[in-house]
């Protein structure tokens, strides 16, 4: 069972993600991504582990691990390094020898300097290097683009349901189990459908609103031979070709992969006006604070009290969950002074005054 990753969520307008950035926080290769995946505490990207034991859950299986690496999010990867990695991918699945599946773990938002899909140059890679009748499943986050490339070059594509995530565990189990359903021989369908479509991601929220509405929906449709139902909101500051939201549906020959596609496509697309979000205009948020009557709102910052989230570890949210501190900023004498200095001016201020509090969140 082959195993490799690649995880970068990409923004246009950011600087380039080079290679020190990947090997400065995960750049795994051979059986350093087993014994990483097997550790009580992995920095691979969470899949990964959790990947390794729905496997062992399962059954005998010999892993065949690759590459695996991630960088935390930021512009383009430069494509020197993608193309590098690209090689060193290939090489290794050769010298392989023969393989029965394959799962790629991979973030599925990212650009590089000298294209809009590679993520879809890696998916076909893969394919090109397997051949046709070994299974390969990929997992994706949600914030991913989906391009045809993408589908048409594996047999089930994944993505989390989660934002802020939670179930990169969850998806990884969904697509070892995938993987051994495909091993029995059965035939697999996929309906990729992208909608026109491209919500601010303050809109995909997962717990309420339109999107997890959408997510909710698409999870009746799992039935009837239909085997996983993917709804991916995108990432729009990828600024790419392929931006937009996206279903795929993965099933066994004969279910209506493409009828539920569709169905779930035409109900998003009946609901979009929900995902316009009417955001503080820059007028009213410099009159806000000038206001004389009540009490100066505190400006408050959730952070880490281990640091800088790791991206990579996938563990962020639920270290957010058991200690964090709070810095509360309140500085009453502040907002009239820069008020007055007008949009786009520079001010010399006092710092304002901070507190700091410890505890469970």
């Amino acid at each position: 069972m082959v195993l490799l990753g690649f995880h970068l969520e990409s923004n246009a307008f950011a600087p380039v993600s080079e290679e020190r950035h990947f090997r400065s926080l995960c750049y795994s290769v051979g059986e350093d991504i087993s014994r990483a995946a097997r550790q009580h505490i992995s920095a691979l990207p969470a899949e990964v582990p959790a990947f390794y034991r729905e496997m062992d859950a399962l059954g005998p299986w010999t892993p065949v691990p690759i590459v695996v690496t991630a960088c935390e999010p930021g512009g383009p990867v430069d494509e020197r390094f993608f193309q590098a990695t690209l090689a060193a991918m290939r090489e290794r699945l050769q010298a392989a020898g023969k393989l029965d599946a394959v799962y790629i773990s991979n973030h599925g938002g990212m650009i590089s300097t000298g294209g809009p899909d590679p993520d879809g140059e890696l998916y076909a890679m893969v394919r090109s290097v397997v051949g046709p009748r070994i299974p390969v499943v990929a997992t994706v986050d949600l914030h991913a683009n989906i391009s045809e490339r993408m589908v048409a070059s594996v047999d089930a594509l994944v993505s989390y349901r989660t934002n802020p995530h939670m179930d990169q565990a969850e998806r990884a189990a969904d697509a070892a189990r995938l993987l051994k359903h495909f091993l029995s021989g059965r035939k697999t369908l996929r309906a990729f459908v992208r909608l026109p479509l491209t919500p601010a991601s303050v809109t995909l929220l997962t717990r309420e609103g339109p999107y997890a509405d959408a997510i909710k929906y698409g999870q009746t449709k799992v039935r009837n031979g239909v085997l996983d139902v993917s709804i991916v909101g995108g990432f729009v500051f990828s600024d790419t070709p392929k931006n937009g939201v996206a279903i795929v549906v993965n099933g066994e020959a004969g279910a209506d992969v493409r009828g539920t596609a569709l169905d779930i496509a035409e109900r998003i697309w009946n609901d979009r006006k929900r995902f316009v979000k009417r955001l503080t205009s820059i007028e009213d948020a410099l009159a806000f604070p000038a206001r004389p009557s009540g009490p100066m709102p505190a400006i408050t910052r959730v952070a880490e009290a281990q640091g800088r989230p790791r991206r990579c570890s996938g563990s962020s949210t639920k270290r957010m969950r058991r200690t964090c501190f709070m810095e509360t900023f309140s500085s009453p004498s502040l907002p009239g002074p820069l008020t007055k200095q007008g949009r786009g001016k520079r001010s010399r201020r006092d710092s304002p005054r901070a507190s700091t509090h410890w505890g469970k969140c």
